[in-house]
C-alpha cells in the first residue's frame, strides 16, 4: 500500500522461523518492543505455513508488550532466502520513477516483473545516471507477508529485504551511511585512520537461530548479500544434541551454560561451535575472493561486524579473529536510538537487530 502522506508512527516486524519481533520506536527512542517464540513448522525457510497462529503470535506480542505499542502501521522484513538484491545504474530519465525502474530493471536481471514485488533506494546522482540499490521479491511470498499482518489487526506499509534493515539498524547514520560518505570525502582531514573509515569493505555476519547471513558492505551500501542454511545457531544445538546424546532442548541449555569455553563441559561444546565458526571463516574468505575479482576493491582492510542473537556466544570474535586475520566487532543495535546504551542492553537488543532497523525506516 503506498500513501500520499506516510504515517508519523510505524513498527518494524521481524517474522522468522523460530520467533517474531515488533519493535517502535519514537524521535530515536524505544518506545515499544516484544517477541514470541514460534514452534517448529509455523514458518519454514521464511515461508508462512500456518497463518492463523502467526497472526496470534503477532498479536500476542503487541498486546502482552510491558510497553504499549501507539500505531498499526507496520514496516515487514521480507526473508533473505527468498529475496535478491542488485544494484543497478539507469538514465536521469523524466517521468514516474517507479515505471522507469520496472522498464530498466529486465537489462541488468532477468525477471518476470509480473511474479515480484520491488523496493528500491536512490543511492547516487548526477546529471546522467541514477544508481539504485533494488530489492526483489517473489510475489507470492510477499502477498502471505502482508496478508499475515492484517490477520493480526496490522496495515503494513512497507515490505523491505532484511539486509536492508539490519544495515540501518547498525551502521551508525552520522558517520557511516552512504549519504554522509560524500561529505567525507571533502574533510580537509585526510589522515588514515579517515581513509579507512570511509573506503574499508565491511562484512555483516547476522548469527540467526536457523540461517547465517553475510552481507558485503562499501561506503555504507549493499554490494551483495549471502545466505548460509547450513551454519546457524539450530545446526550447532543439533551437533551437540547428536555428540552428546541429548534431546534438543537439553542441547540448547547446553550450549548456553557452556559455550566457546574451554575450560566448561570439558571443551566437547567447544570443539562443536568450534567446527562451525571454522567453516563460516571458510565462507567469509571465499566471498572476499569474489568481491576482490567481481568488484574490483581490495579487501586487506575488511572489518568483521557481529549482529544477531548468535552473537552473544561468548569467544566467537576471538575464534573468527584468529582464523580470518580481520578485525572484528560486536554491532551495535542500539546505536541510532538515544536511549542510553551499555553492554547489557546491547546484548539484550542484539536479538532485535533486524525489528529495529524496520522501526527506524522513516527516522534516519
Amino acid at each position: 500500500m503506498y500513501f500520499i502522506t506516510p504515517p508519523t508512527k510505524m513498527l518494524g516486524l521481524d517474522i522468522s522461523d523460530l520467533s517474531i519481533k515488533a519493535v517502535q520506536i519514537e524521535k530515536t527512542k524505544l518506545k515499544a518492543w516484544g517477541d514470541y517464540s514460534l514452534p517448529r513448522g509455523i514458518v519454514e525457510e521464511g515461508m508462512i505455513k500456518d497463518f492463523e497462529r502467526t497472526a496470534e503470535a503477532i498479536k500476542k506480542i503487541l498486546t502482552d508488550s510491558k510497553r504499549k505499542f501507539t500505531t498499526n502501521y507496520a514496516v515487514l522484513s521480507l526473508p533473505e532466502t527468498k529475496s535478491f538484491i542488485k544494484m543497478i545504474e539507469i538514465p536521469n530519465k523524466k517521468g514516474n520513477l517507479g515505471e522507469i525502474i520496472k522498464y530498466e530493471l529486465p537489462k541488468h536481471v532477468p525477471v518476470d516483473l509480473d511474479e515480484v514485488e520491488l523496493d528500491w533506494q536512490e543511492i547516487k546522482s548526477n546529471g546522467r545516471k541514477r544508481k539504485f540499490l533494488i530489492g526483489i521479491i517473489p510475489e507470492e511470498v510477499a502477498n502471505d507477508y502482508i496478508k499475515v499482518s492484517r490477520m493480526a489487526g496490522l496495515e503494513p506499509v512497507v515490505l523491505e529485504i532484511e539486509a536492508q534493515s539490519i544495515v540501518r539498524s547498525i551502521m551508525d547514520c552520522k558517520t557511516d551511511s552512504s549519504t554522509n560518505f560524500f561529505k567525507k570525502l571533502f574533510l580537509k582531514d585526510k589522515k588514515e585512520i579517515v581513509k579507512k573509515e570511509i573506503h574499508g569493505p565491511k562484512i555483516i555476519l547476522d548469527l540467526g537461530a536457523t540461517r547465517t547471513s553475510l552481507i558485503m558492505i562499501e561506503y555504507g551500501i549493499i554490494q551483495f548479500t549471502v545466505s548460509l542454511s547450513d551454519i546457524s545457531g539450530e545446526d550447532i544445538t543439533k551437533g551437540i544434541s547428536e555428540k552428546m546424546n541429548l534431546t534438543l532442548k537439553e542441547a540448547e541449555k547446553i550450549k548456553i551454560i557452556c559455550g566457546n569455553s574451554p575450560k566448561k563441559c570439558k571443551g566437547c561444546v567447544r570443539n562443536i561451535i568450534k567446527e562451525c565458526i571454522e567453516r563460516l571463516a571458510e565462507k567469509i574468505k571465499n566471498m572476499e575472493k569474489f568481491y576482490e575479482s567481481h568488484f574490483g576493491s581490495s579487501v586487506r582492510e575488511t572489518e568483521i561486524i557481529l549482529c544477531g542473537g548468535g552473537a552473544n556466544l561468548a569467544g566467537i570474535s576471538n575464534d573468527l579473529k584468529k582464523l580470518t586475520n580481520r578485525n572484528i566487532r560486536l554491532a551495535n543495535p542500539l546505536v541510532n536510538i538515544s536511549n542510553n546504551a551499555n553492554d547489557e542492553s546491547i546484548k539484550k537488543f542484539m536479538p532485535y537487530t533486524t525489528a529495529i532497523g524496520l522501526a527506524l525506516r522513516r527516522i534516519i
